[in-house]
């Protein structure tokens, strides 16, 4: 990982796969430069996923490219328990909360790898096609309201790349991550040939 820190400067981002991550790297960039004998210097440009997402999403809320307001985690779960309390359906769950924590995070893993409602109809079961019902009353919910879930981050900030309402860095180092999803590497395929 020392490579990544000494070639960041202050046109380049690292992308971590989490908070841990960030600050880990942080700590070691700062102890670099204080070796190095310096007493300030610029801080590095040292961000996990989520929040380089959100970072975008607010430059291009400032910018007016999207209106819809994003959702933090416990807004976008609260959101989740009242569409899974309003199915009838659904019946009497003992645990609505976490319920709509397991939905929160299908519908995160369903945008970031880009999996279609088909299949799953077709090939899932009796939970598969509850939350599926879920889905489209979630996605009702945000539509009408004027939301945005973060699971729909990563297709916004691509389109404001594709339409140059978004400037990419110069140079762009991701670290921690096992996998890239399809929709993470979409985003990184695309900024790269932009340069």
């Amino acid at each position: 990982m020392s490579w990544t820190l000494h070639a960041l400067d202050g046109d380049s981002t690292l992308l971590t796969v989490n908070n841990r991550l960030a600050a880990e790297l942080r700590r070691r960039y700062d102890d670099s430069q204080a070796a190095a004998g310096r007493r300030v210097w610029p801080s590095a440009d040292i961000l996990p996923w989520g929040a380089w997402l959100r970072r975008h999403y607010a430059r291009l809320f400032d910018a007016g490219f999207t209106e819809r307001d994003l959702l933090d985690t416990t807004q976008e779960r609260l959101l989740w328990q009242e569409v899974i309390e309003r199915d009838n359906a659904a019946g009497q769950l003992l645990r609505p909360a976490a319920a709509a924590e397991s939905a929160r995070g299908a519908y995160a893993l369903l945008h970031d790898w880009r999996l279609a409602r088909y299949p799953l109809a077709t090939l899932g079961g009796e939970e598969t096609a509850t939350f599926l019902r879920w889905q489209v009353a979630f996605d009702a919910a945000l539509e009408a309201r004027g939301l945005l879930s973060a699971a729909h981050l990563p297709a916004l900030i691509l389109v404001a790349f594709e339409q140059h309402a978004l400037e990419a860095p110069s140079r762009l180092v991701h670290s921690g991550f096992d996998s890239l999803s399809p929709a993470q590497q979409s985003l990184f395929e695309h900024m790269a040939d932009i340069g």
